[in-house]
């Protein structure tokens, strides 16, 4: 290696990896999930206000 300094990265070699090279991103699970737990929030939240009322 003559760049022992650098990384890979740096070199380019890993910049354009995607799902197509086998590399699997880290899910978003707020994306997947917000609008279910959102949901599920407002249910809890309207339920504890008719408890009360």
């Amino acid at each position: 290696m003559s760049y022992h300094d650098q990384s890979p990265i740096e070199n380019g070699k890993l910049t354009y990896l995607d799902f197509t090279y086998g590399f699997i991103p880290a899910p978003n699970y707020l994306q997947e999930y917000g609008p279910k737990l959102l949901g599920l929030l407002l249910i809890i939240i309207l339920l504890v206000i008719f408890y009360f009322l």
